[in-house]
Parts: structure tokens; C-alpha cells; sequence
């Protein structure tokens, strides 16, 4: 089921306060219109009734398509250097709706659904993208270490993600780097989906995969940078 709340917040451009539908969860299956909004970047997009200006508001929610054998915990990117936390956080809220602490039909579902974490709509998008176009989501991310290492590694900053965001006519993945705040793209890259089989098949990258594997924060950034510590109050 397909959850959403309305609570006051301020625009953040004006501080113009009024009230907002907010979403706790997303039941694709269901509302498969949340779905296309996600993908086309429209979900929880909102025009300030006073200053006229649009903002999105930051996502902290579970979706889940039981059909693509998806749930994904989506996070506010300014969460992100706390991965680790989350990643453990989402495994227990995993584990007490779907896995060894729910009940026996729900314990059924989950084992047809897999756990993922993600920051930011462009990584949710991302994540639905994989669904969309059946891309191995682990053989992507060493796809992005590869670049990484090769030629993109300069737009690398804490504050932008290397993401896909399409294919092209030619079946090529089409690549930006798209800034957490704006979500916009720099630096679009066309990268051969044959290069995906290459990975997948070369156990070169198998220390890699395990690594990236090992929970449901399946990212690049994952071996990139070392989680920060939440900082007792």
C-alpha cells in the first residue's frame, strides 16, 4: 500500500509555509503512476503558491514492486556519508515487514523481493531504470568504477553521483553526472552495454561484486568512501 501524509513545510526559496503531500511509501504494483513519476522526475515536485518557484521535496521512503521483486529504502543524499548505518537500518526494517521477524505470508513475499538502499530521487530513479532496462544493478556499479578509474573520475565530488539515466536507440547506456541538489546532469557519456557482459563475465571483478554485494547499498561509492560515524549526542 501506497502511503502518504500531509504535513506543513516552508518553500525553501520564500519560507512561504503551506501543506504538503509527503510519502512514506510507494506500492508500485498499485500505483503504478508513482512509478512513472519517479521515472520522469515529477514525483513530490512542488510549486511554491507564493513565489512561483518549484523544489522537490527530499525523499525518505520504502517502495516496493512485488511484481520487479523490489523494496528500496530512498534516503536524503546528505545521508549518504552514513551509508553504513543505513544499510544496517534497512536490513532490520527489512527483516521485521518481510524476513525472519514478520509473519509467515509476509516472510513468503520476501523471499521474492530484494532489499536495496539508495540516496536521493536520482538513485531511486537509477535503481528503477535497472528494473526497466533488466541491467544487473552489481554489474552496473563496477561499470561506474571502471569509468571511474579510466576518464570521469574528475567530476568526482561529494556532492554529485555518477548515474544512468536512459538508454540510447543504439541500446548504449546513456551516463551524466547529476548534482544531489539540482539533479541536473553534466558531462553526458555513452558507454557500450557490451561492456556490462564484460564485467559480468570476467571473474576479475569478482572481489569487487562480493564487496558491493555484501548488503543492500549496492553502490559504487560504497568502496570509494569509508562511512563516517554518527556522532553520539
Amino acid at each position: 500500500m501506497s502511503l502518504l501524509h500531509t504535513e506543513t513545510l516552508p518553500c525553501p526559496f520564500c519560507g512561504a509555509e503551506a501543506e504538503r503531500e509527503i510519502a512514506n511509501s510507494v506500492a508500485a504494483v498499485r500505483r503504478p503512476d508513482l512509478r512513472a513519476a519517479i521515472l520522469d522526475g515529477s514525483f513530490q515536485k512542488i510549486v511554491c503558491d507564493s513565489c512561483g518557484k518549484t523544489f522537490r521535496i527530499n525523499p525518505t521512503l520504502t517502495y516496493m514492486d512485488t511484481g520487479r521483486g523490489t523494496w528500496i529504502l530512498t534516503l536524503p543524499c546528505d545521508k549518504r556519508p552514513l551509508w553504513d548505518s543505513f544499510e544496517s537500518g534497512a536490513l532490520s526494517i527489512f527483516n521485521d515487514s518481510f524476513g525472519a521477524n514478520a509473519p509467515p505470508a509476509a516472510r513468503g513475499l520476501g523471499k521474492r523481493l530484494r532489499p536495496r538502499v539508495t540516496f536521493g530521487w536520482t538513485g531511486l530513479r537509477e535503481k528503477l531504470l535497472c528494473e526497466e532496462y533488466a541491467i544487473d544493478d552489481t554489474t552496473l556499479e563496477l561499470l561506474k568504477l571502471l569509468l571511474l578509474r579510466t576518464t570521469e573520475a574528475g567530476n568526482l565530488t561529494e556532492n554529485a553521483a555518477l548515474r544512468l539515466i536512459a538508454r540510447n536507440e543504439a541500446g548504449d547506456l546513456v551516463m551524466a553526472w547529476l548534482s544531489d541538489a539540482t539533479e541536473g546532469g553534466t558531462e553526458i557519456i555513452e558507454v557500450p552495454a557490451s561492456l556490462l557482459a564484460d564485467i559480468a563475465g570476467d571473474k576479475a571483478w569478482d572481489a569487487a561484486r562480493a564487496e558491493l554485494s555484501n548488503g543492500p547499498f549496492v553502490d559504487a561509492g560504497k568502496l570509494l568512501v569509508s562511512p563516517e560515524l554518527p556522532i553520539p549526542a
